[in-house]
């Protein structure tokens, strides 16, 4: 029960570091005064690179440790949405966007083999349904919190704020996971 929780609450975090930049898009724009088509761009990156990423996450999962998977997923977006912080310029931000699609990549796939080595198969079903509403509600969240964060502070924080929430959920993820086998 601790995996599910915890990899729920992993993977509701993971929408504001990767949906973040999305949200915010239109505030870097206005203040750095940069085109939207290029802000496009990067908004485009990172969906490219989760899809490509998704193709090997499930083969990696089942040859790797699934839990360290997990953690280096979050490790890696908090320290891309910390990048894309402190970035200057839209090359940074690209490579940025880029990686962290990759790193986003490594949560779904090896969340879901470990649930089922950690879950009898009557729980299995229900708890993967269940993270549907991960999904749902990080992405509201994201589209919450984001602009809040962009009316009152600089854009970067859009960007610190889910870097420490993924930090945060990657640690509490191998807490848990030193307590399970």
């Amino acid at each position: 029960m601790q995996v599910f929780l915890m990899g729920w609450l992993v993977y509701f975090s993971q929408y504001f570091g990767r949906y973040n930049y999305a949200a915010s898009m239109v505030a870097i724009g206005q203040k750095q005064g940069w085109d939207t088509a290029l802000l496009g761009l990067i908004a485009s990156i990172i969906f490219v690179t989760y899809g490509f990423g998704q193709l090997f996450t499930g083969w990696l999962g089942d040859r790797l440790n699934p839990k360290a998977m997990i953690f280096v997923g979050c490790a890696g977006s908090a320290g891309c949405n910390l990048w894309m912080g402190l970035s200057g310029s839209l090359l940074q931000m690209q490579l940025a966007w880029g990686l962290n699609g990759l790193f986003c990549a490594l949560i779904w796939a090896p969340m879901i083999r470990l649930m089922t080595l950690c879950m009898p198969p009557e729980r299995l079903r229900k708890a993967i349904l269940s993270f549907h509403y991960a999904t749902s509600l990080g992405t509201t969240g994201t589209y919450l919190l984001i602009p809040l964060l962009v009316t009152h502070f600089p854009w970067r924080v859009s960007f610190l704020v889910p870097a420490a929430l993924t930090l945060l959920t990657g640690l509490g993820w191998i807490a848990v996971g030193a307590t399970t086998r």
